[in-house]
């Protein structure tokens, strides 16, 4: 069978920039609840979106998150090909809500937490007002409130 002159294929390749991706860092003394794994399974990605998990276990919780930043910024060394645009800290000790990560991601700010409570017998939110002005306590729920300070648990950075 032969091929007419009109069967032809022609492929154009341009450059394009590196794809973003989001890290999922979460920092671990290593005892990770099921509920939290069950709650991490469940958490919704956003659509067309690399995200790329980066564990770190056994650190101090803030060498933990250092490291967890120094390693997603490394990726474009090793694979020019991504860039990361978020890194989206998840602790291993709280539960969120399936869709936290994209709900962080709607409200487009250099730095975002989500809203959770110390583990105390009286349940304390970790949301502090400006310097010295101590805990807040009044906000509309799915409000954005501007705070001094806020637990790095479940927070988005840009």
């Amino acid at each position: 069978m032969t091929r007419g002159a009109a069967d032809s294929v022609h492929v154009s390749v341009h450059e394009t920039s590196p794809r973003p991706f989001i890290a999922l860092g979460i920092p671990s003394f290593g005892m990770v609840h099921l509920l939290f794994v069950a709650r991490l399974h469940n958490l919704r990605m956003p659509i067309n979106t690399i995200v790329r998990h980066f564990y770190v276990v056994g650190k101090e919780v803030g060498d933990a998150r250092n490291e967890i930043v120094a390693r997603a910024l490394a990726v474009e060394d090793e694979t020019p090909s991504l860039r990361c645009s978020h890194v989206f800290f998840l602790d291993d000790d709280v539960l969120c809500h399936p869709d936290a990560l994209l709900q962080l991601l709607t409200r487009r700010r250099p730095i975002m937490s989500g809203l959770y409570y110390l583990k105390s017998s009286v349940p304390t939110p970790l949301v502090l007002h400006e310097e010295y002005e101590g805990t807040a306590y009044s906000w509309t729920p799915g409000e954005v409130v501007e705070c001094a300070g806020h637990g790095m648990g479940l927070t988005l950075i840009e």
